[in-house]
């Protein structure tokens, strides 16, 4: 491992964390703006839904980054992309968000995690080796 995979592997994860905090401020903002009705209130009302939903940005954020961080450590690790990756690293993250509630929530939210993440990685890698042979066939 070199020192410029681990610099690119710290910066996938800033960019992870980047894009899911910008995108789920946008969000709330863009659903405080809708919601509120009366005139003059709604450029406050978009502020006020961020402002509101900020510790569930940030847990969401800190959630994609360190998924982000142990799928790409295991890429760089087993030396391989695939679905296997992105379901072990859902399956960790959850279980490692989920222990201050327990050990058997821990291990409950872990194999969830991993069976979503399963599910994603299969799909994600699916569509890519489509897109993949769409163009090698061009």
């Amino acid at each position: 491992m070199t020192l410029a995979g681990i610099l690119e592997g710290i910066e996938t994860v800033g960019d992870t964390i980047l894009l899911v905090s910008a995108g789920g401020c946008g969000f709330h903002f863009v659903k405080g703006v809708v919601s509120r009705s009366s005139k003059g209130a709604r450029l406050a009302g978009g502020v006020q839904a961020v402002v509101t939903n900020k510790r569930r940005v940030g847990r969401w954020a800190a959630w994609s980054g360190v998924m982000t961080a142990m799928e790409v450590g295991l890429e760089r690790a087993r030396h391989v992309e695939g679905p296997l990756n992105l379901m072990v690293a859902c399956g960790a993250t959850n279980a490692l968000f989920s222990a201050h509630l327990g050990t058997r929530a821990a291990v409950v939210s872990g194999l969830k995690g991993a069976a979503y993440g399963g599910v994603a990685g299969v799909a994600i890698y699916s569509i890519a080796r489509v897109f993949e042979s769409a163009e090698s066939s061009n």
